[in-house]
């Protein structure tokens, strides 16, 4: 996670995860939740394809915005 623009746009938390996880490979991480921001979120959902593959969960893009939507916009508004 060296590229300039990840580090602009990733919590610090996050890129501390990252390099621990780099010279740890055999670490274990517990609890990374507290971690998540919404705008990086919001960010990885807008860069997903619009006619990407559903999830495991059978779950497409439109349906998990649908879903989330009123649980982003509070937060970022």
């Amino acid at each position: 996670m060296t590229d300039a623009s990840t580090s602009e746009t990733t919590s610090p938390g996050l890129l501390k995860v990252a390099e621990r996880a780099k010279t740890e490979p055999e670490g274990r991480f517990h609890s990374l939740a507290h971690l998540i921001d919404v705008p990086p979120l919001m960010r990885a959902h807008r860069r997903m394809r619009k006619g990407a593959a559903v999830g495991v969960d059978g779950v497409t893009k439109e349906q998990y915005a649908q879903a989330h939507h009123c649980r982003w916009s509070p937060v970022t508004g």
